[in-house]
């Protein structure tokens, strides 16, 4: 009977256990006034169990300095490669209209942000999407917000300086060649690391 009603109130314990955790955590506790205005009751119970109490301006100083430093680290890792080409659709020798833009290299994916248009400048937009490993994806908005899905493979050749394209929508395919800035060295070398 003791053993029944021992592990009966151990289960009880081990049930009520998240319910108080959530329950003063949502709480202010008592004697910690002065933070309720600077901080919620989680973030004094967190600082109660490091061992002292941050004031405000501590609390503002570091969040300062973490975005700093976040804003910093972007920075560093953010290379760009400029492009300016021709593009036109399959089967055509003739060019359909140009693009340009920018590469910028974040983490393991290269995004592509830039515009295009016609050659008698009657349609327009601008051009959105990610490359990697010789795979571009991506959408082509138009002048009248028409968004289209885009997709295709590229090659990159490092020694002209070239990008060239094979891309295709759900109703057209085409080609791209685009000249690339001379910044391409260091794009690939962070592409190594």
């Amino acid at each position: 009977m003791k053993k029944t009603m021992g592990i009966l109130f151990a289960a009880e314990l081990m049930l009520m256990m998240p319910i108080t955790a959530i329950a003063a955590s949502s709480e202010w506790l008592p004697g910690e006034s002065r933070c309720k205005e600077c901080c919620p009751a989680d973030e004094v119970v967190r600082q109660k169990i490091c061992g002292r109490t941050l004031n405000t301006v501590e609390t503002q100083y570091g969040e300062q300095l973490r975005n700093r430093l976040l804003t910093q680290q972007e920075m560093e890792n953010k290379l760009e490669v400029r492009f300016r080409g021709i593009w036109g659709f399959t089967g055509d020798n003739e060019t359909s209209g140009y693009f340009a833009g920018v590469i910028t290299k974040r983490g393991r994916v290269a995004w592509v942000h830039g515009v295009w248009n016609t050659s008698d400048n009657e349609n327009h937009g601008r051009l959105v999407g990610i490359m990697k490993h010789g795979y571009f994806n991506g959408r082509v908005s138009t002048g009248d917000e028409t968004m289209r899905h885009v997709t295709g493979l590229y090659k990159i050749n490092r020694e002209k300086h070239v990008l060239r394209m094979r891309w295709i929508t759900p109703h057209q395919g085409g080609w791209a060649v685009a000249k690339l800035s001379r910044q391409l060295q260091q794009f690939e070398d962070m592409d190594k690391q």
